[in-house]
């Protein structure tokens, strides 16, 4: 499960709801056809309304609610310093829970932030720091693999500008790690990553071809951060180039394809691609969702999945839904 929160310090809220498989006071008039819990094949969305109820129409015509109201265990307010710090990635192992960031030292200094905390309690067990450079270091994505918290975002070096950043956590030890940068042309993001439990599937942008533009750029490494394979999508308008990046990434459960979330054309179009674990690509469908539009666009892109592999794609203020297929 991954948090995407950008919040005046490092708050972290644990809550019993999990949107993916519509869990909680999901409530919903169902027509004789989906009675037996087959799956609308056809784009579905939601739109999430200030009262705190949401609405799904779905493609059969039937409009379903649900109570989006969470249930909180506990809530925990850390401040590790002055400035604006923001939470952006939530992962889990065993009794703890891992919450991936950045703390802002000053207003054009932030470091690497991950504070390790007790599940049952939010009691803080362990907090790591790393600050690379005088200028923006940021985490912004997370997952647990084995005996590690691997964790990718972006890190300013001399000479190069803003790079790729990856490391890799020892669970037990935080300050146990290893880390690797990549880097090609122009100033460069990883913003997710997953895994099969073999490698690590890692997205962003980049600019590999020195094209003066991001691409929709991917990575598939070892779990010792050694690259495997690396495969890039330029998005041209005509034989004009535009900006493109891949925001979220997701492995399906039941067909173990990965999926991948993004913006093209200038971040004005929201799309999918799906590859298998060669990182070929299988299919290639824009969203019809209008994408909230400025820097920080991929902010409010998100994937998840349900364990009948039906895909939860969150695009602006609407969540998508489609079957596995």
């Amino acid at each position: 499960m991954v948090s995407k929160l950008s919040i005046l310090c490092f708050t972290i809220v644990f809550e019993m709801i999990f949107v993916a498989t519509f869990g909680g006071a999901y409530r919903y008039s169902q027509s004789p056809a989906h009675a037996s819990g087959s799956v609308t094949p056809l784009t579905s969305s939601v739109t999430v309304n200030p009262s705190g109820f949401s609405s799904i129409f779905m493609a059969d015509s039937v409009t379903r609610y649900w109570n989006i109201t969470p249930s909180i265990r506990w809530h925990i307010y850390v401040n590790p310093g002055p400035g604006k710090d923001a939470s952006l990635c939530v992962a889990e192992w065993g009794d703890y829970v891992f919450a991936v960031g950045e703390h802002n030292i000053t207003s054009t200094d932030t470091e690497f932030m991950v504070y390790k905390l007790l599940k049952s309690t939010g009691d803080v067990v362990e907090a790591w720091r790393l600050n690379p450079s005088t200028m923006l270091d940021i985490l912004y994505g997370c997952v647990v693999t084995g005996n590690k918290l691997y964790v990718v975002g972006t890190q300013y070096v001399n000479s190069y500008g803003y790079v790729w950043s990856m490391l890799a956590l020892n669970l037990m030890n935080l300050s146990d790690y290893i880390s690797k940068q990549d880097h090609w042309y122009g100033s460069e993001w990883a913003l997710s990553v997953t895994s099969d439990g073999n490698y690590l599937f890692i997205v962003g942008g980049a600019d590999p071809s020195n094209m003066g533009h991001l691409a929709w750029d991917m990575q598939k490494r070892n779990l010792d951060l050694t690259l495997v394979k690396h495969v890039w999508h330029y998005y041209y308008q005509g034989s004009t180039i535009r900006g493109a990046y891949a925001a979220d990434v997701k492995i399906n459960p039941v067909t173990g394809n990965i999926w991948v979330l993004g913006l093209e054309n200038d971040t004005s179009l929201a799309s999918i691609r799906i590859y298998d674990n060669s990182l070929n690509v299988l299919k290639y469908f824009g969203l019809p969702a209008t994408p909230v539009a400025g820097p920080i666009a991929w902010f409010y892109l998100s994937i998840t999945f349900d364990n009948l592999g039906n895909a939860y794609i969150g695009v602006g203020n609407k969540i998508l839904v489609y079957d596995k297929n």
